[in-house]
């Protein structure tokens, strides 16, 4: 299998650090790259909780399907790079990545335009839970709701 077979719920083991996992999440950049959360049973790595993230290309897959993911819950026609704002608090910026989980939520980390005080300002997730998809109004797409500056 290639690493371009890896979904959602499959077992898979990174070539360099040995760390097996169940893939928890994936995550789409802006740039086409593309990053797995692998989340396991074992101390980690980076993020201390039984989750880390890999790049998929150094993953292999032990076996496929190993937990089943809930299905996607959300619709969403936003694409990476589109303008994007939300509803609840108006945050906006680039839709800069994409995450899937296995638990059938869909985010979107948004990077907002431009500095603050010189300085780059901190991505936030967005949640993209509508039902019916997301309303373009004035070329930006609207989302739903917040994760209160939550970032990747």
């Amino acid at each position: 299998m290639t690493n371009t077979d890896i979904e959602l719920g499959d077992l898979v083991r990174d070539r360099i650090t040995d760390h097996e996992g169940i893939v928890g999440a994936t995550d789409e950049y802006l740039s086409g790259y593309r990053r797995v959360i692998l989340v396991s049973k074992r101390e980690t790595l980076s993020l201390g909780r039984g989750k880390d993230a890999f790049d998929v290309e150094d993953l292999r897959v032990i076996e496929k399907r190993k937990v089943e993911p809930t299905p996607i819950k959300s619709h969403s026609d936003v694409e990476l790079g589109d303008e994007v704002q939300d509803t609840v608090t108006d945050f906006s910026g680039v839709a800069y990545i994409r995450r899937e989980s296995i638990s059938g939520c869909l985010t979107f980390f948004v990077q907002p335009r431009g500095l603050h005080e010189g300085k780059i300002l901190p991505m936030a997730a967005i949640d993209a839970f509508s039902p019916k998809g997301h309303e373009k109004e004035n070329g930006r797409a609207k989302t739903s709701c917040c994760n209160d500056g939550a970032s990747s």
